[in-house]
């Protein structure tokens, strides 16, 4: 029954007992615990906490005593629940399930593993104890008077067991052997340093502010020691061990953990004193990265807690810097990621001590869509640039891109970064393409200059069309019988299209376009219309000798008719060259299949060719090669 557990795991407790403790406990109230189940039948339906997701997809079946859920594909049992609910290894989860019901753990051989973590985490307890005692002697008064001077209470410095560290090199240890801990484990567990004679240690942290880090069992995996005065290095935090590894550990969310879940929300920071100073101000669904951004590992993590993260990280090139590289981090996830742009200069525990904490949860709930901030961050600075920056600067958060090529919402994803990098569709994806492949064509002059025809090609057609139309209004309905919005390569004109081409709709006079509703409430849309419109004025100041006639319209529309019409041939081609195969295999059903397709794809290739052709006449194309160019 348990044979997808370790040996190592069993040592320490009977498997008889294991299997008790499954059937004893009632597998919906242990979940119900952690979210809102809702009963279906003779299961229970929740949204599931291990990818973010919003909807219910977690299936509990009590009378069996297993989970699955339908989105993530996560299943198996209440110990599996809780290992990877609250990060704990296999004894642990068993231990902490019989504990909450509780179910006493009979005694077996030990698990060497577990005992090590055990001893790591004992010895970090201790000193955080030992630190906080520091802090309330008479030794403590500096750190006291400075906690005081940041604002923090009484209250708070509790919350967050906050200690201090003697200024000297063997006050800790020294305390610590006392306890009985030897002095390998005191450097394993990182509060300690070994001596150049490889014998003797020191204490790691000396006079410094001592801030405990602890998991969501309120275990001690490491510390942050801040320096008093112009100390230098400001901060140090422990090593990496077996019980605290950076990229799987965030600050404070012991604390903040009941408020992520009320909430759905995580606020992520970057310093400690911010999510203690946000947490006394009452936002207390605040949490901080132990370096200097998120990594993929703590993605697990946060979905536990929270489907939406916002980034509030400081406001200064090195924030900046540390909220790109958390985006990529998130880039693929189901979350629903957010930034909190912060004001040159200032952090939150700033903004929630001059502004208040109301003042920094309006902030919050105005954050933008996390893809929104990076698109503009990279995209603004090069929008007026060459085409050569522009896809250059593009480059840089294509990877974002790329880890959504298989979701829903990567052709929204496309679009938005297109409109923000001012580049259309084409070049785009080829760029995609390109870092996709590990290889940067922009760098590459000719490259460049075959990128750089088609980019401008494109989108020079497709908005002579529009001006054209906007002075020549009344071809609209001959345009709409001709192409579709989703023909359009710029994805502003794409968005400009579904205005024009929705039913019922009449181009009125060009300053009227303005006062449109789907127009005026698109601020990038509703800027590039008023481009548009001004061009259009100048030219029509130029009477007789203005451009946009009739005659240009049709040369555009003819242009993206070619366009559609070559793309669905060298479809129809590829598919034919597809059956080629079948048709050689020499199995007689393969061979009739084959000509079968290939006959009604020739058939649809000829009525493409021929509606073409009709069009094209229609629209004096016999006069117009492809290869013809709009002239300035």
């Amino acid at each position: 029954m348990l044979s997808y557990l370790r040996l190592e795991e069993m040592a320490s407790i009977p498997d008889n007992f294991i299997d008790d403790l499954i059937a004893r406990v009632e597998l919906d109230d242990l979940i119900g615990r952690y979210i809102t189940l809702k009963k279906t039948g003779t299961r229970f339906m929740g949204v599931c906490p291990f990818h973010g997701d919003s909807n219910p997809s977690l299936s509990v079946t009590p009378d069996k005593g297993f989970l699955y859920c339908f989105g993530c594909q996560e299943g198996g049992d209440a110990i599996t629940f809780v290992r990877k609910q609250e990060n704990l290894d296999f004894v642990e989860a068993v231990q902490f399930i019989a504990r909450l019901y509780g179910i006493p753990v009979p005694e077996a051989a030990s698990d060497p593993h577990a005992t090590r973590r055990r001893t790591l985490i004992d010895i970090n307890d201790k000193s955080r104890e030992f630190f906080i005692k520091v802090l309330k002697s008479k030794y403590g008064k500096p750190f006291i008077d400075y906690l005081k001077s940041r604002g923090f209470t009484k209250e708070t410095v509790l919350a967050y067991r906050v200690g201090a560290s003697f200024n000297s090199w063997d006050h800790l240890t020294k305390h610590l052997t006392k306890e009985g801990f030897k002095n390998q484990d005191m450097v394993d567990a990182g509060v300690a340093i070994s001596g150049k004679d490889g014998k003797s240690i020191y204490d790691r942290f000396r006079g410094r502010l001592m801030i405990p880090i602890l998991d969501t069992l309120e275990r001690t995996l490491g510390f942050g020691g801040r320096a008093m005065g112009d100390d230098e290095p400001k901060y140090i935090n422990s090593p990496e061990s077996p019980i605290f590894q950076k990229s799987k550990v965030l600050f404070g969310l012991d604390l903040a953990k009941s408020a992520c879940r009320d909430s759905g929300q995580l606020i992520l920071m970057e310093g400690y004193t911010d999510v203690m100073q946000a947490w006394q101000a009452g936002v207390q669904n605040c949490c901080a990265v132990m370096g200097t951004a998120l990594t993929p590992e703590h993605l697990p993590i946060i979905a536990r807690f929270a489907g939406e993260v916002i980034m509030a990280f400081d406001g200064d090139e090195a924030g900046i810097r540390a909220t790109t590289r958390s985006m990529m981090a998130f880039a693929g996830s189901d979350l629903n990621v957010k930034v909190l742009p912060l004001p040159s200069g200032s952090d939150p525990a700033d903004i929630i001590r001059t502004e208040g904490a109301e003042k920094f949860r309006e902030r919050a709930g105005d954050a933008i869509k996390g893809e929104a901030w990076l698109f503009r961050t990279y995209g603004e600075p090069v929008r007026n640039s060459s085409i050569t920056d522009r896809i250059k600067a593009f480059e840089d958060v294509a990877p974002y891109l790329i880890a959504y090529s298989s979701h829903p919402i990567y052709d929204e994803l496309q679009e938005r970064a297109a409109i923000a990098f001012n580049l259309n569709l084409t070049a785009l994806r080829t760029a995609m393409k390109n870092v996709a492949q590990g290889s940067r064509t922009i760098g590459r002059s000719e490259a460049g200059r075959t990128l750089e025809a088609v980019i401008k090609g494109g989108e020079e057609i497709e908005k002579v069309l529009f001006l054209s139309l906007i002075a020549n209004p009344k071809h609209l309905p001959e345009v709409k019988e001709h192409i579709e919005p989703e023909d359009f390569d710029q994805p502003l004109h794409r968005r400009l299209a579904r205005v024009f081409f929705q039913p019922g709709f009449a181009l009125g006079t060009p300053e009227g376009l303005k006062r449109l509703r789907e127009i005026n409430e698109d601020e990038d849309l509703y800027s590039y219309v008023v481009r548009l419109i001004l061009e259009h004025d100048e030219e029509a100041l130029k009477g007789s000798e203005a451009r946009y006639s009739e005659a240009d319209l049709k040369f555009c529309l003819l242009h993206m008719i070619r366009r559609n019409y070559e793309a669905e041939s060298k479809r129809i081609q590829s598919e034919i060259q597809g059956a080629m195969p079948d048709m050689q295999s020499g199995d007689t059903g393969r061979v009739n299949r084959a000509k079968e397709l290939i006959s009604k794809l020739g058939v649809a290739r000829q009525e493409l060719e021929n509606d073409f052709r009709e069009i094209s006449y229609q629209l004096g194309g016999e006069k117009v090669s492809w290869e013809e160019e709009i002239h300035a």
